[in-house]
């Protein structure tokens, strides 16, 4: 059986540096600032991925987390294309993609998008950077297509079901963390959203990466906290 190697460098950005990114004015709209237009591209399924580019060599595709889309890595596309090709894209229900809803969606959906993606504009092996939920999505890619991927860059890939599943000593803690997670931040999500509350739901996730309760009853918790820090 034949395996591959890849590359993997996993690092934890502080709090505040990701939650002020994500509630930053993130979006394709930064782009035109820089120079560049976006495109689209279809990749089958009436799945249509807006991007960016720029520069020439190795591809580094850049993948946004949650809250966010690929105008989240604007800063980063003009110093990385005097070296590399770098690709930003928004995953395929966020601005200003305009895809149909699909049942069962989730990060490995968008690991099948990205390696669509990187086929329908023949890149080849590629370095991929994922931030967040994104770094959910690089990992999916590397399991099922590990012969797209040339190394993986993650920041706080939310890889949550592993905690259950840690050995030894870790065992117990582990555990505890993701029954924590599940009862403070994921069932709260849930519910909010079977209800159609969005608000609710997106304040249940920024309570628990605050670890605020303030935050479950506050629209202003989020600014109030950021402008303080």
């Amino acid at each position: 059986m034949r395996t591959s190697r890849i590359r993997v460098c996993s690092f934890s950005l502080a709090v505040f540096a990701v939650i002020s990114g994500l509630l930053a004015s993130s979006s394709f709209a930064q782009t035109d600032t820089a120079g560049l237009t976006a495109r689209t591209v279809d990749i089958g399924h009436k799945i249509t991925l807006h991007y960016v580019e720029n520069g020439k060599g190795v591809s580094v595709i850049f993948v946004h987390g949650s809250l966010s889309d690929g105008g989240y890595w604007s800063d980063q596309i003009g110093p990385f294309a005097e070296h590399y090709r770098p690709i930003a894209y928004s995953r395929r229900y966020n601005y200003p993609n305009v895809n149909p809803d699909e049942p069962g969606y989730s990060a490995v959906t968008d690991a099948e998008d990205l390696a669509a993606f990187i086929d329908a504009l023949h890149l080849g092996k590629v370095v991929v950077v994922g931030h967040s939920y994104g770094g959910l999505t690089a990992l999916f890619l590397a399991a099922r297509y590990p012969d797209l991927v040339r190394a993986l860059i993650l920041a706080e890939a939310p890889a949550v079901p592993l905690l259950a599943h840690l050995p030894g000593d870790e065992a117990k803690r582990g555990k505890s963390m993701f029954e924590d997670i599940q009862r403070r931040m994921v069932t709260p999500m849930q519910e909010a959203f079977r209800r159609s509350d969005r608000d609710a739901g997106i304040r249940a996730f920024m309570a628990y990466v605050f670890n605020d309760p303030r935050c479950l009853g506050q629209h202003a918790c989020i600014l109030t906290r950021t402008d303080a820090t």
